[in-house]
């Protein structure tokens, strides 16, 4: 016989309220220009050489030898997901049109 429970609250979160997604903006989201690109990087390069500009300040307290500059790589990882087609109607009124959203993304990514 199954044992039921009776009089205990569900420890479930609270609802929390959706906010809507800002439009995208039908130019796209990529840098457009060499000054946008180097920005980006310079962002991407920001931790490294912060750490490498504390460990600089840290050996030179202790009164040791600078350390070389760290050896990081960026590695830039995009996945795609096509979806499962339940939004053909939206996508065929799109500017512009397009049935597949993975193309698109995929070529700026090549």
């Amino acid at each position: 016989m199954p044992t039921q429970l009776t009089g205990m609250k569900e420890n479930k979160p609270r609802p929390e309220s959706l906010h809507p997604t800002k439009p995208f903006p039908i130019e796209g989201l990529l840098p457009k220009t060499a000054a946008e690109v180097e920005a980006n990087l310079r962002l991407q390069r920001a931790p490294a050489h912060a750490a490498w500009c504390t460990a600089r300040t840290t050996a030179a307290r202790r009164g040791e030898a600078s350390p070389p500059p760290p050896c990081v790589k960026t590695l830039n990882i995009s996945l795609f997901f096509d979806g499962t087609n339940n939004h053909e109607p939206s996508d065929s009124l799109a500017t512009p049109p397009d049935n597949n959203q993975c193309r698109p993304a995929l070529s700026r990514c090549s």
